[in-house]
């Protein structure tokens, strides 16, 4: 069973009723096919989510109701805790961390200790006059379709050169256990997104169309997947992503990449999406020229985004954690017209970002005004060890609530964290030297849905990059690294 209705528990704020929605919760993971450990696993993610509000959720004395919702999303359980308590107050849970660290939760950051350990994903968020949300994911329990020690079974070895016979077409989905192999004779098991080894899993993003991914196939009588890439649709915060990009390493330079990047950008075309950016690495300049031939233009430098990835055949020197340029292209001839609010410190870049993609904005100048009312401010980590911290919505509490959450990720050790500032949003302009005055400086522009893009800053959490390491394939992305390099305190 891979479906069950939206079942929603709802219960007191007292430890002694923990145990039944920690009972539902094993049953209902039992009820999708979860495996004795992951039951274990899930119940106490979800204890400790418990634990945490049930303690310091509401005032003391207080009583109240919250709603602990499970769900199934396409890759596996969602559970939701849904609590309208008082807002988390981070110093003083940082005080009792030196005391009693054990019994609490990361906060905003959640998931970075017991739950990072138990569930696949958590996020935080606050929701105003609506209180806050806790989501904990757990995929479910499948293993890649492998042979003898733990490789996809069956890996492709007809082939030892480039072929130019080839045809690019969408992925069927009885093809997922190809695209794994392709991603493991790439990278090994290191490739960041851990979902393309799961065939099950390429079936269902596709389906849903939070995936559509395209494939070359050789044309001979055995054909063969020999490459892939796909755009990710998932993250409604952001633009589309074209990415999940490999070729197998016998396949390399006959451009079947460039083919396939170009049979997703008329798909997007085809589904009306405004725009779609890709991460390209800096560890070496490939995927940045790729890029470049497509159209896309530079607008942001991710700095420390992902862990190292082993590409096999290629040579690396890089010894931290691998950067990203963003490179976006706009399909519509540009976003929708609606005017931005760049700080006035990095007003110029932001124009000359815009200039060099081919969909120039009208950048305004914001008059006097101030946030009112309270903040909306959703914290996200991923298996990177990097958060995001997106502002939905200003208000008088926006500068604490970034600063709590950048107080707690930190204190977790979480390596770099990304706050996102809506640029159709004249509070921006306002309030980013303030965000840059905790430590927060420039990453550049990150495209979002319908014309509502991000100025996105980074934080690094104990780190000095060395920026020698940073290759680039372009002027413009030399110009955006040395830009970036100016902004950050760290150097």
């Amino acid at each position: 069973m891979r479906h069950i209705d939206q079942i929603v528990f709802r219960m007191a704020n007292k430890a002694c009723y923990m145990p039944l929605a920690l009972g539902a919760a094993e049953e209902v993971a039992r009820m999708l096919g979860f495996g004795a450990e992951d039951v274990r696993k899930i119940r106490l993610g979800v204890e400790e989510a418990l634990a945490y509000v049930v303690e310091y959720g509401y005032l003391p004395g207080e009583l109240a109701w919250f709603d602990v919702v499970f769900a199934t999303v396409p890759l596996g359980l969602q559970v939701t805790i849904r609590e309208q308590g008082v807002p988390i107050d981070e110093q003083e849970l940082a005080a009792e961390r030196e005391v009693a660290p054990e019994r609490l939760l990361a906060g905003p950051g959640l998931g970075l200790k017991v739950l990072k350990s138990s569930v696949d994903s958590v996020s935080f968020r606050n929701l105003g006059h609506k209180g806050q949300e806790i989501r904990l994911v757990k995929y479910f329990p499948e293993a890649a379709e492998t042979g003898a020690g733990g490789e996809p079974a069956a890996l492709a070895g007809r082939a030892t050169a480039a072929a130019s016979d080839y045809i690019v077409r969408p992925l069927a989905p009885e093809e997922a256990v190809e695209v794994a192999k392709c991603a493991y004779s790439s990278y090994g098991y290191t490739y960041g997104n851990e979902h393309i080894y799961y065939p099950q899993r390429v079936r269902e993003l596709n389906r849903t169309g939070k995936l559509v991914s395209y494939v070359a196939v050789t044309t001979g009588e055995e054909p063969e997947i020999i490459g892939h890439a796909a755009l990710e649709t998932g993250d409604e915060r952001h633009g589309v992503e074209m990415g999940v990009a490999f070729v197998k390493p016998a396949f390399r330079g006959n451009g079947c990449l460039l083919k396939i990047s170009e049979a997703l950008i008329e798909a997007a075309r085809a589904a009306d999406m405004g725009s779609l950016f890709v991460g390209a690495v800096t560890s070496h300049a490939m995927s940045q020229r790729t890029a470049s031939r497509m159209g896309f233009a530079e607008t942001a430098l991710l700095l420390s985004r992902v862990s190292l990835e082993t590409l096999r055949d290629i040579k690396e020197d890089n010894t931290q954690r691998e950067s990203l340029l963003v490179f976006t292209r706009y399909l519509k001839g540009g976003p929708a017209d609606a005017p931005l609010y760049p700080p006035p410190r990095h007003r110029a870049m932001i124009a000359g970002i815009y200039g060099r993609s081919g969909a120039p904005r009208t950048l305004a100048t914001a008059g006097r005004g101030g946030a009112r009312g309270p903040a909306a401010v959703e914290t996200a980590t991923d298996s990177y060890q990097a958060a995001h911290i997106y502002v939905h919505r200003y208000g008088t509490d926006v500068r604490t609530l970034v600063a709590a959450a950048l107080r707690m990720l930190c204190v977790n050790r979480v390596e770099t964290i990304y706050l996102y500032l809506s640029l159709t949003d004249p509070e921006t302009a306002r309030q980013t030297a303030r965000f840059e005055e905790s430590g927060f400086f420039f990453g550049g522009v990150f495209p979002g849905r319908s014309g509502r893009d991000w100025l996105v800053l980074q934080y690094l959490n104990n780190q000095r990059l060395d920026y020698g390491q940073l290759r680039t394939a372009t002027e413009a992305g030399r110009e955006i690294v040395e830009y970036v390099r100016a902004c950050d305190p760290n150097q």
